[in-house]
């Protein structure tokens, strides 16, 4: 991506924005993931008879983290590709 930047000052305000952008998006798979903890929690409550909290808990982090990680990984792709193949078919 930084072979597309024109200009030195766009260049130094890319890796900012991403970390800025990294950030954000660590907040929101990390609070998603401790909602989806305390729903799946309540609900095993009720249906489990013993309360596998620890082995719940771990389950959902790790799917929730990994459903985030492709799904970034799928939108900056699809960015990627919308941006920088039309400016390649232009040239």
């Amino acid at each position: 991506m930084l072979k597309y930047c024109k200009t030195h000052a766009t260049k130094c305000l890319l890796f900012p924005s991403m970390l800025v952008l990294a950030y954000l998006l660590s907040i929101i798979a990390n609070t998603s993931r401790i909602m989806l903890s305390i729903i799946g929690q309540q609900i095993g409550n009720l249906v489990l008879p013993t309360r596998p909290h620890l082995f719940l808990h771990d389950t959902i982090g790790t799917i929730t983290e990994l459903l985030f990680l492709v799904a970034i990984y799928w939108i900056i792709q699809h960015i990627n590709t919308k941006l920088f193949s039309e400016n390649e078919k232009l040239a």
